[in-house]
């Protein structure tokens, strides 16, 4: 009877540690699948309106309920807040900056000056993104326009972790754009 009690504080001292490397493992597999899934935006869209240079609102309209239709229903049944489900609207996020750099670059033919302007824009983005000041606004204004009640501190963090993950897909697909069109004109 008296061995019981050390044997559970040994069970529980050797099961904590690894509770905790599980938790941080999974944890590491759903923020890949999360950048994975920003590097492939920025890959398709970049593709599409390099390729298309479809900049039309109906097009941009359908894309942006695509991606946050479900997480509305969502949001509306169970009275949740919608930054509650992050992925959504850091996708749309992507999505607008995508749409805002190759909307500013539709004229430039040259690729070197268009991988700066994905530059450029990150730059921004990482400046807004991590900076307390205009993040701030930014979700001010968004709560006051759509009555909605974010924390500029979690939004934030959400979308400084995968600032450079989205313009890597987008020079990722400007580089194998450049490689095929060079292999094919030679």
């Amino acid at each position: 009877m008296w061995a019981d009690p050390p044997l559970c504080r040994y069970t529980i001292v050797r099961l904590i540690p690894s509770l905790i490397q599980l938790i941080t493992n999974a944890c590491s597999a759903i923020r890949l699948l999360v950048a994975s899934y920003l590097f492939m935006t920025g890959y398709g869209h970049f593709t599409f309106f390099y390729k298309k240079k479809d900049f039309s609102l109906h097009r941009s309209l359908g894309v942006l309920v695509r991606l946050n239709l479900l997480t509305v229903a969502l949001c509306l049944t169970t009275g949740l807040d919608y930054l509650t489900y992050y992925f959504a609207p850091l996708v749309s996020l992507w999505y607008l900056f995508i749409y805002t750099t190759m909307y500013i670059s539709r004229n430039i033919s040259d690729a070197r000056i268009l991988a700066a302007n994905i530059v450029f824009m990150t730059v921004l983005m990482a400046y807004i993104t991590q900076t307390n000041g205009p993040m701030s606004k930014l979700v001010e204004l968004v709560n006051a326009i759509c009555q909605l009640h974010w924390n500029a501190r979690e939004w934030s963090f959400r979308t400084s972790l995968d600032v450079c993950i989205v313009p890597a897909g987008m020079l990722t697909a400007l580089g194998k754009i450049l490689l095929r069109f060079r292999s094919t004109y030679r």
